[in-house]
C-alpha cells in the first residue's frame, strides 16, 4: 500500500475545516455557550465578588474605626474622669488646708489682739500711776 502525498488542496481543507471548526467552538459554542460568553460571564462573576468583596472589607474597616474610636472615646473618658476625681481631692485637701490656716490666723490674729489691748491698758495705767 502506497501512502499518497497530501495536495495542498487536501491541505488547506484540513486547514479551513480545523478554523470552522475552532471558530464555531470558541464563537458559536458548539451547542452549548461559546467560549466567549462563558469568559464573559466569569468576568462579571469575578466583578461582582470583587465589589462584594471590596464593599465587605470597607464595612469592616468602618466598623474597626469607629470600634476604636470607641476604645478611644472610652479611655480618654475615664482618664478625665480619673484627672476630675484627683483635681476633686486636691481642691479638698486645699480648701482644708486653707480653713485650717484660716481658723489659726483667727486665733492667732484675736490672742494677739487681746495681748495688745491687755498691754495696752496696762502701759496706761502704769503710765497714771508714774505721773
Amino acid at each position: 500500500m502506497k501512502m499518497r502525498k497530501p495536495s495542498n488542496n487536501d491541505s488547506v481543507a484540513t486547514l479551513k475545516k480545523n478554523v470552522e471548526a475552532l471558530y464555531k467552538a470558541v464563537y458559536q459554542g458548539n451547542g452549548t455557550p461559546s467560549i466567549v460568553t462563558q469568559i464573559a460571564k466569569l468576568n462579571e462573576q469575578v466583578e461582582s465578588l470583587e465589589e462584594k468583596v471590596d464593599v465587605k472589607f470597607k464595612a469592616l474597616e468602618n466598623e474597626m474605626g469607629l470600634k476604636f474610636k470607641n476604645i478611644t472615646d472610652v479611655v480618654t473618658e475615664k482618664f478625665s474622669n480619673l484627672s476630675d476625681q484627683i483635681n476633686s481631692e486636691f481642691s479638698k485637701e486645699k480648701t482644708v488646708l486653707e480653713k485650717k490656716w484660716s481658723h489659726r490666723t483667727a486665733i492667732y490674729t484675736g490672742i494677739l489682739a487681746s495681748f495688745t489691748s491687755i498691754t495696752v491698758v496696762v502701759v496706761t495705767e502704769f503710765l497714771k500711776r508714774i505721773h
